[in-house]
């Protein structure tokens, strides 16, 4: 929630309600120093501008109960609604029974609460993790600039409703969700309990689940899970990055800077992958196949070998003329991580290699494109289309023939396994 929100409520809802509010604050404090000091600045701001009497409101000791002294109260239709903040209180202070989880790497992800209209109707969702016995809250968004990956939500203003926060290195893979949490969400989004509300609280410091504090950015910027490529420190293309008006020729020199270090060493199927957004700002469909491959570096040193994940598909998007593009079996890199690269409480890869502008979105926003890169196709007011800059670089064109060899491999075993069956029906 808002802070302007929360502050229009106290100043303008009913003293019933504002009441009940206090005395679940009150609750609480007691078992974090967070709700104590957002206790007495809420009761500050209720003695300042509150619709009540100036006399400041108390607590009873006796009875353990905020008394909020009588007041006129307020007829503004558009006053917080007291069920809805306890629901978000509720999630943060009883113990969670029912929800979807799963457990990675010996940490248990509970998904909490979804809301396809957070974030600008991006999609928002919060999520609860048990790491050791402690728990941690906080909350993703859908990306629809990388086709719809979800990636940690943090916000450096409270104000801010528009611009999150991707980190001091790498734009892309700071806060990108590990995949097999990734993968797991998207299975089990329709399951996941919904909530209608616009704003996107846990996306805006908000009390009520803990979220956006300065652990997280503290996290996305922990210097012990940044790694680059063939043991350097990244000089070379450090200022090359995803974000900063890309062009071909930069991205080719990154491709080509992990050519002429790394083979390549085994490679499988991961998992298939959908989005379709249907807005003003981005209308796309998307079906890809994601796969990841082994990079294994020249020079063997400290034994720096790491997987790239990318992604094989078939794109359909509409321009501002509606005129449709299609894109069939394109290539784009998703990320670069560690051979021991795990997962942390707050769902994010433990170890990843910045790659300069090698890793970064299928969609770019249009005022952080390059105005003269030709390879760039604007598709709406919002986006730009960035697809050219990345289909056929390294390592895409040899592994074109070992992917299609497999689906033929695949296609055929499955054709012998029909022409098995229907001998084996025709002889019975």
């Amino acid at each position: 929630m808002y802070k302007k929100d929360r502050y229009d409520f106290l100043q303008n809802g009913s003293r019933s309600e504002i009441e009940k509010y206090f005395n679940l604050l009150y609750k609480l404090s007691t078992k974090n120093i967070k709700y104590k000091n957002m206790l007495h600045m809420d009761m500050n701001f209720v003695k300042q501008y509150g619709g009540f009497s100036p006399r400041n409101p108390g607590v009873n000791r006796k009875k353990k109960k905020i008394i909020i002294p009588q007041g006129q109260p307020s007829t503004n239709k558009n006053a917080l609604n007291y069920i809805k903040i306890k629901k978000f209180f509720d999630n943060k202070i009883i113990d969670i029974k029912n929800y979807l989880s799963i457990i990675i790497n010996n940490i248990e992800f509970i998904l909490l609460v979804y809301s396809p209209k957070g974030n600008d109707d991006k999609g928002c969702l919060w999520v609860k993790s048990i790491k050791n016995g402690e728990n941690y809250y906080f909350s993703l968004y859908r990306s629809d600039s990388e086709g719809g990956f979800w990636r940690l939500g943090y916000k450096e203003k409270e104000d801010d409703r528009i611009n999150m926060y991707k980190g001091d290195t790498d734009y892309v893979q700071q806060t990108f969700i590990h995949l097999k949490l990734q993968i797991f969400i998207n299975e089990n989004l329709t399951k996941i309990n919904k909530n209608s509300i616009s704003i996107t609280p846990a996306l805006s410091k908000s009390p009520f689940l803990n979220t956006n504090t300065n652990e997280e950015k503290n996290m996305i910027n922990d210097k012990n899970r940044l790694l680059y490529l063939c043991n350097g420190d990244g000089s070379e293309y450090k200022n090359n990055k995803c974000g900063d008006k890309i062009t071909k020729q930069n991205v080719n020199e990154m491709s080509k800077i992990i050519e002429s270090n790394y083979n390549l060493g085994n490679f499988e199927f991961v998992n298939n992958y959908k989005f379709k957004k249907n807005s003003d700002s981005l209308n796309i469909d998307l079906n890809a196949k994601i796969y990841k491959i082994e990079l294994l570096l020249k020079k063997n040193l400290n034994n720096n070998d790491l997987y790239l994940y990318f992604m094989k598909y078939n794109l359909s998007y509409k321009k501002l003329t509606s005129i449709n593009i299609e894109k069939d079996d394109y290539f784009i890199p998703l990320l670069i991580i560690s051979k021991d690269s795990s997962i942390n409480e707050y769902g994010l890869y433990t170890k990843y290699v910045h790659a300069g502008n090698y890793i970064c979105k299928l969609f770019e926003y249009n005022i952080q494109c390059h105005e003269n890169e030709k390879y760039i196709d604007k598709c709406s007011k919002t986006y730009s289309y960035m697809g050219e800059l990345y289909n056929k670089i390294f390592p895409d064109k040899k592994l074109v023939n070992q992917i299609n060899y497999n689906r033929k491999t695949s296609e055929e075993k499955n054709d012998n396994k029909k022409k098995l069956n229907k001998t084996l029906y025709e002889n019975l």
